[in-house]
């Protein structure tokens, strides 16, 4: 029987009253500071609680955890960063898998990439290693360390597996394209293509290089009888097999440098559509080019820092062998010693600066086009009213994230980051003072006090590269928000590409994303 006329129109009118109810809603749901507040607050009482209750011995056990256990748990946060740099790029509005299509027929209709996904692989990895740590405390209270190293040594293999494993369980789509990026990365040729992921992956494989260089000691204590984490820090002879670890921590700049080559190799000399994704709509071919030999020699300026390093040890290593005959031979050796080990410390300095001062220029004004230089900060938008136009000071007209002093802030950071191993220098003097100018320092004698003012100097200056692997770590991950934001700003993305993705893990409120999202979407 048909329906009055009455009851018809509400009918009609019910779904529009709950499309208005809904919109309406969202919005204040959506601006509601509690979350953000109940988590700032969360993340400032768990930091009171590590630097007063548990602070220095959860630092100090960090530290003092095997080298193979620290590697695992680096590689951890570096999963745990791309997590929410997904996850808060997407909130923000950005089509993260759009950026990251590498061209691949499994990628035609540019699927976002699943932050879901992200936090569960970092989540299973953290849980492994975690663990896999418990199980070595265990067999190592009964059976000792050396027993123990069968269950890290067992762990490495278990979650190489998991990464190389076919299928598509276990976030097989997410594995797919990392294997696909890293082959494209490490077996690539001149002629190879970079796409935007690959330069990402291995701008990030870049800042794990000093983590790459503990393989070597890993190794070192999983399947050899020496125990590399004492060598370290109690050095007394140099072999062939030292040459390894600075050749590893070489290999992720290498691999960026072939990226630059094959880039500049394969930009046309003469205007094309298929210029790099580095390059802008105002770019000729040849200030592309010579941008990227420019970035070519960036990489290439990081391995005089890892020479003159090596060198150090190098030195030290003699030092160490062996001491003078007589007082005053002693003494004069000790004087040789110490010139020598003040030269290669100048090189390193030396070299350091000019490395970090190019790459913190590269990374404010190329990688993300700050500074108001010009074209190279004026990217060609396509849809202008869906950007805010900047008018403060050392940034580009257009960006992408809500707040200016978001950039601001992320160049400050980069800044103190890029220059943060001016903290070993002082260390690094004290090292050459002990080691050098103490006979008790020089090996083969007895304990003294000056033995152990060069055993603590040593053990400080490893904590200290330690935490500055977890710095350089934390420092890529505020780079990577800002690159693909660049990216996004120079390719003309809308700013609402992206929300329809993020809806699906909008629940997952973590920091990052809440600081780049924008209240007023």
């Amino acid at each position: 029987m048909p329906l009055p006329h009455s009851q018809q129109d509400s009918r009609r009118r019910s779904p529009s009253r709950r499309s208005m109810t809904s919109t309406s809603s969202s919005p204040s749901s959506s601006s509601m500071p509690q979350p953000r507040l109940l988590l700032l607050l969360l993340l400032a009482i768990t930091t009171y609680l590590l630097l007063t209750t548990v602070g220095p011995p959860a630092l100090t056990l960090f530290i003092t955890l095997p080298p193979y256990f620290r590697f695992l748990l680096l590689i951890d946060l570096g999963l745990w960063c791309w997590a929410t740099n997904v996850h808060g790029l997407i909130l923000s509005g950005i089509h993260v898998g759009k950026l990251l299509d590498d061209g691949s027929h499994h990628d035609h209709e540019h699927r976002d990439v699943n932050p879901r996904a992200m936090y569960g692989l970092a989540g299973v990895f953290t849980g492994v290693t975690l663990a896999s740590l418990w199980c070595f405390r265990v067999l190592e209270s009964g059976r000792g360390e050396e027993a123990a190293e069968i269950v890290p040594a067992c762990t490495y293999v278990m979650l190489v597996g998991m990464v190389v494993m076919p299928g598509g369980w276990g976030w097989g789509e997410e594995r797919e394209r990392f294997l696909r990026s890293l082959k494209r990365t490490v077996l690539g040729t001149l002629s190879t293509p970079v796409p935007f992921c690959d330069v990402i992956l291995a701008d990030i494989l870049t800042s794990f290089s000093r983590s790459m260089g503990d393989l070597k000691i890993v190794f070192t204590d999983l399947v050899t009888d020496e125990s590399a984490a004492v060598a370290v820090v109690h050095r007394t002879t140099v072999g062939v097999g030292d040459f390894v670890q600075p050749f590893l921590i070489c290999i992720p700049h290498l691999l960026r440098l072939r990226q630059c080559l094959a880039e500049y190799t394969q930009t046309p000399l003469h205007h094309s559509s298929h210029l790099s994704h580095t390059s802008t709509q105002t770019s000729s071919p040849s200030s592309i080019r010579a941008r990227h030999l420019a970035n070519a020699a960036k990489y290439v300026s990081a391995i005089p820092v890892i020479v003159a390093g090596f060198t150090i040890n190098w030195i030290e290593g003699q030092v160490h062998g062996g001491g003078g005959d007589s007082a005053d031979g002693g003494a004069a050796e000790g004087r040789g010693r110490k010139e020598k080990l003040d030269w290669a410390v100048g090189v390193w300095i030396l070299f350091a600066t000019l490395n970090s001062l190019f790459t913190l220029y590269w990374d404010i004004i190329m990688d993300w086009h700050l500074g108001n230089l010009g074209n190279l900060s004026t990217p060609v938008s396509s849809s202008p009213s869906s950007r805010r136009k900047s008018t403060h000071r050392l940034l580009r007209p257009t960006l992408h994230f809500p707040s200016p002093y978001l950039y601001y802030a992320a160049i400050a950071i980069d800044a103190v980051l890029r220059f943060s191993w001016i903290v070993r220098i002082a260390l690094l003097r004290k090292v050459v003072d002990a080691s050098v100018l103490d006979p008790s320092a020089g090996g083969g004698g007895d304990v003294s006090s000056g033995g152990d003012t060069d055993r603590t100097a040593k053990e400080t200056l490893v904590a200290i590269d330690i935490c500055l692997k977890v710095l350089e770590i934390l420092r890529r991950w505020v780079w990577v928000f800002f690159r693909v934001e660049r990216e996004w700003v120079v390719r003309g993305g809308d700013r609402k590409a992206g929300k329809a993705v993020a809806g699906g893990v909008s629940g997952v409120s973590l920091c990052c994303g809440l600081l780049v999202m924008d209240d007023g979407d």
